[in-house]
């Protein structure tokens, strides 16, 4: 099978390397679409740690079943996407739901291969069969770039009629507009640097997007609301964490998304005194990730806008290596096999 094989820091390659063996407790699945996500970006040049080297990256695929064992709830041909946060099922943090933060976790294209080929072999829990009327590049990106803000809200405790605040719209924080409307907020604010994709955030029911660039986002926020509900931070610098909870109001909430591997010295005196709340968010469950297919299912929510670009697997090098020089614009691109 053909495979975007990484060896070190910005080293990438398309090689052809043996289909993965079937094993007890584990299903091939023939991949369709995978995603390639900023935090698969981060980890190629080096600023995260892969837990083996040389890895095949990608947390974010879609694909039908080529082999599933005997005694298996899938069968050849299921169509199936990847959930890249595998979890052991019998920890303290699984047995109540938060498998996200799962004692024995191992990440799908993080810790162990992952979606950028041909083939993927995975634990049956890894998988959720995708609904037919869910295209294999929307469920790809479901996996990270869908399910990653409705987790993030669906843990802010988003009330309807609440003001939201999206710092980051690029190919995860865009997402959060459509499922903060569809959770009830009232007015939702998309802040970002690229005028592309403050337009798509309109295009997704936006009330007010603000470029940095050109205006003072603290200043028009706290004069537009005097300071949202809830803001989310997608960015992972310390100058846009700063920056949400200053627009955040007294007794509102910040949470952040965005990874980062910065120290910040918080303004105590501003939380403690205003009583604001600060919210770490991290991956996702196996419900979240069920119950955000299930609304794509039933229309309720609908996230075409989102695929920016399609590529096949040679194109992938070139592509990361604009997205580490900067040139890249787009919100996700997916690879069609």
């Amino acid at each position: 099978m053909k495979a975007i094989v990484c060896t070190g820091p910005s080293g990438l390659s398309v090689e052809d390397i043996p289909i993965p063996e079937h094993k007890p407790g584990y299903v091939l699945v023939r991949l369709k679409s995978a995603g390639i996500c900023g935090s698969d970006v981060n980890y190629i040049k080096g600023e995260f740690q892969y837990s083996k080297i040389p890895i095949i990256p990608g947390h974010e695929g879609a694909g039908v079943v080529e082999v599933a064992g005997d005694i298996s709830e899938f069968r050849e041909g299921d169509r199936v996407i990847i959930n890249y946060v595998s979890s052991c099922g019998g920890c303290e943090y699984c047995k109540i739901g938060r498998d996200n933060l799962c004692d024995n976790i191992e990440l799908i294209g993080f810790d162990r291969d992952g979606t950028w080929a041909e083939y993927i072999a995975v634990p049956e829990k890894s998988l959720i069969k995708l609904p037919d009327n869910i295209s294999f590049e929307e469920g790809a990106i479901s996996g990270c770039a869908l399910v990653t803000p409705f987790h993030a809200i669906k843990i802010s405790r988003l009330s309807p009629g609440e003001s939201v605040a999206i710092i980051g719209l690029g190919g995860v924080g865009i997402n959060a507009v459509p499922i903060a409307r569809m959770m009830g907020a009232s007015k939702i604010i998309g802040i970002d640097i690229y005028p592309s994709k403050l337009e798509i955030a309109r295009n997704y029911g936006a009330d007010l997007v603000i470029n940095p660039l050109e205006t003072d986002p603290i200043e028009v926020v706290k004069e537009e609301t005097g300071g949202v509900d809830v803001s989310f931070e997608f960015v992972g610098s310390i100058n846009t964490i700063i920056q949400a909870l200053k627009i955040t109001k007294r007794g509102g909430r910040v949470v952040l998304v965005g990874l980062t591997k910065s120290s910040l010295s918080l303004p105590l005196p501003d939380l403690l005194f205003n009583e604001k709340a600060i919210i770490t968010s991290i991956d996702h469950t196996r419900e979240d990730l069920k119950e955000l297919l299930e609304l794509m299912e039933r229309g309720v929510l609908n996230f075409q806008n989102t695929i920016s670009g399609i590529v096949d697997i040679a194109q992938v090098p070139n592509l990361i290596n604009e997205m580490l020089s900067g040139r890249y614009g787009g919100l996700r691109t997916v690879i069609r096999f």
